[in-house]
């Protein structure tokens, strides 16, 4: 069984996480999903959120297998949006850019990280969860209703004609 567990992203990691994108950028495009074949997330928005202290790794057997994002304050995308969120607060997390390495294929690393993601959430003493993923990419779609999330509408992308973002969110209880 392997040890997997979050940590706070370091900045001398930077290009490992950027291959962790640039492998998932790969995955993407192979399954036909339009999400992340541009120039973002680039450097310099990892760089960011690790400065912001959001970006998390994401390690299995003390390597650097993933990164997602965990932001513990409301975010101004979802806020100013006409999304019909089930749970009307102002006090809750947000989950973005959850890329796992293709070599770790097969462990539920992104599920694993999920749930730390949800634990680190209690802990801070947030109970509603949001997050927004591209309409075709169906293996985050299918693991957001796999633990528990429930769609609530769309959001249109900033700078974007014609690209929307499906929303969820999720009650941690």
């Amino acid at each position: 069984m392997s040890t997997i567990y979050l940590r706070q992203a370091k900045l001398e990691h930077l290009n490992r996480l950027m291959e962790i994108v640039a492998d998932a950028k790969q995955a993407l495009k192979a399954d036909g999903v339009d999400q992340w074949q541009g120039n973002y997330p680039n450097e310099n928005v990892i760089a960011k959120d690790i400065e912001d202290g959001h970006l998390y790794e994401v390690v299995c057997d003390n390597n650097i297998a993933g990164l997602i994002v965990l932001q513990l304050t409301p975010d101004e995308m979802y806020d100013n949006s006409d999304v019909q969120w089930r749970y009307k607060t102002n006090r809750y997390a947000a989950i973005h850019r959850v890329a796992i390495d293709s070599h770790f294929k097969g462990k539920r690393l992104a599920t694993t990280s999920l749930y730390c993601a949800f634990s680190i959430f209690k802990q801070a003493g947030l109970d509603v969860v949001r997050i927004d993923t591209h309409e075709d990419n169906f293996r985050m779609r299918s693991l957001l209703e796999k633990v528990g999330f429930v769609f609530c509408g769309k959001i249109p992308m900033p700078d974007k004609v014609n690209d929307e973002r499906l929303c969820f969110d999720l009650l941690l209880n």
